[in-house]
Parts: structure tokens; sequence; C-alpha cells
């Protein structure tokens, strides 16, 4: 892993970390987006690069709050390449996994699996979302 990469996860963990527990603008769930009526528009992070009132994003999508800087990126998948780096065997899943949605929707239970993957340097063997409580 790129130290520009462990560097910006850890970042994100922090900020995540200062979260309050009822923050409503985090979901696992959902990219960047703002509320069209009653549903959800994404927005790539050229469009958006930090979150205003009534957006609501993952954990990715929180990477502008925290300070990672959005450049040239057009999709949310080439903005993760960029600042958090490729990542196999399940890692991304792991820790920015839509999924998570329906298990431990929490900032702090993403900041926590960060912490988790960099402390181990890949994902959990054995971890599935069927299982998963919250990290923190």
């Amino acid at each position: 892993m790129k130290k520009k990469h462990r560097d910006n996860l850890l970042k994100l963990a922090s900020y995540l970390e200062t979260l309050p527990d009822d923050y409503e603008q985090f979901d696992m769930g959902e990219y960047m987006s703002e509320r069209d009526g009653d549903c959800m528009e994404p927005l790539g992070p050229d469009e958006q690069s930090k979150p205003s009132c009534g957006t609501v994003a993952c954990a990715v999508g929180h990477g502008p709050a925290a300070g990672i800087r959005v450049y040239g990126d057009h999709s949310w998948e080439e903005y993760a390449d960029r600042v958090f780096g490729y990542m196999s065997g399940g890692s991304f899943e792991y820790m920015f996994g839509a999924s998570w949605s329906c298990t431990d929707n929490t900032p702090k239970g993403a900041a926590a699996r960060i912490r988790t993957y960099l402390a181990l340097g890949h994902s959990p063997s054995g971890w599935s979302f069927d299982d998963a409580k919250v990290l923190s």
C-alpha cells in the first residue's frame, strides 16, 4: 500500500470518528447524493466537493469533507482508486461495501473497519456481511 493511500485512509477514519452518533448525512448505501423529491440522485466528485445540507454520503463520499481533495475525478470509483488505492480480495467491500447499510450503517463502524484493515494489512479472514456487528 502506498503511503498516500494509508494516510488518506487514516484521515478518513479520524474524520468519521468525530461525527456524532445521531449524524443523519451518513449512509453506507449511498454515494454522495442529494434528495430530489423522494429519491436520492447521485453526484460525482466533480459535481460536489463538500457535502452540504441535505446531502447524504457513504464513507467514500465523506472523503472530500475529511479534506481528501477531489481533482479531475469524474466518478466515485475513480476518486476512491486515486485516494485510497485499488484494493483486491474484498478489502474495498470490507471497508466501503454498500451491504454494510444493512448491518452497521454508522460512521464509527466504517472508521473501525478502516482501522482494522490498516492494522492487519488486509480485510479479516472469514468476515461476511451476514454476521457483521458494529466494530467500534
